[in-house]
């Protein structure tokens, strides 16, 4: 996934001496790290590293013990001096497994983060055409989550993120036991987001996705161990992955 015309200056999420302690557990030591806009990065590291733990941080459901989180200049650390729902509407989040609404369709999903949004029937019943189309459901729309594939069920969640049209999409394990084939379709959808200019961040501890950007960060017992620039991602445009 290449990034073009990054502003190394324009720094969308900032991180800061960021500390997390549950329990008498360290989970995150004094990582700092910024994310500029438009740029798409892929934080690596086994379970237990701390990964999730810095996403949630990202959006505010976490508060840091020490340190300072930023999001477009607004800092977010301290719960009182920021409105949550303003930050995260610039902000998209796939869980992992997706975290479909079991009683409802694949459409009505989608349409579910329109509604609490205030948009009109309009509005909502064009979003949720467009978005249904953007990661090929349009023919899934009316099948509830248990008769989709794991793909599937990914995608319709990648949709529903993208409802409020967030400036950053945020991916936790995004092809987490996902087949060769699907894990593909989700990267793609995720490096098409990349070229309309959101903002990228993908956590994984699948190291095969080092291949595909050009920013890797790698996360060990809660620390950044490296910072790292892949001069030459594959363009998978034009070559097959392997997962």
């Amino acid at each position: 996934m290449p990034n073009v015309n990054i502003n190394p200056d324009d720094v969308m999420i900032k991180l800061r001496g960021l500390k997390k302690i549950f329990g008498s557990q360290d989970v995150l030591l004094d990582v700092n790290l910024d994310i500029r806009r438009g740029e798409t990065m892929v934080i690596i590291g086994q379970s237990g590293s701390g990964k999730s733990v810095i996403l949630k941080h990202m959006i505010g459901l976490l508060q840091p013990d020490e340190g300072e989180v930023s999001v477009d200049g607004i800092t977010i650390s301290t719960p009182k001096y920021f409105d949550a729902r303003t930050i995260r509407r610039k902000m998209g989040m796939l869980f992992q497994m997706g975290a479909l609404f079991d009683s409802m369709d694949t459409g009505e999903n989608i349409a579910f983060a329109l509604e609490i949004l205030d948009k009109s029937s309009k509005e909502i019943k064009d979003t949720t055409d467009y978005l249904l189309d953007l990661v090929g459901l349009r023919d899934r729309r009316n099948l509830f989550p248990y008769e989709l594939s794991g793909g599937e069920q990914q995608r319709g969640a990648i949709a529903r993120a993208l409802a409020n049209k967030p400036d950053v999409f945020i991916a936790d394990e995004p092809t987490g036991n996902l087949d060769s084939k699907s894990a593909m379709q989700i990267i793609k959808i995720i490096k098409g987001l990349n070229d309309q200019g959101r903002t990228i961040i993908v956590v994984t501890h699948e190291s095969y996705l080092d291949n595909i950007t050009r920013r890797i960060i790698r996360l060990r017992d809660g620390q950044i161990e490296k910072d790292e620039i892949n001069q030459h991602p594959i363009d998978i445009s034009k070559e097959e992955f392997v997962k």
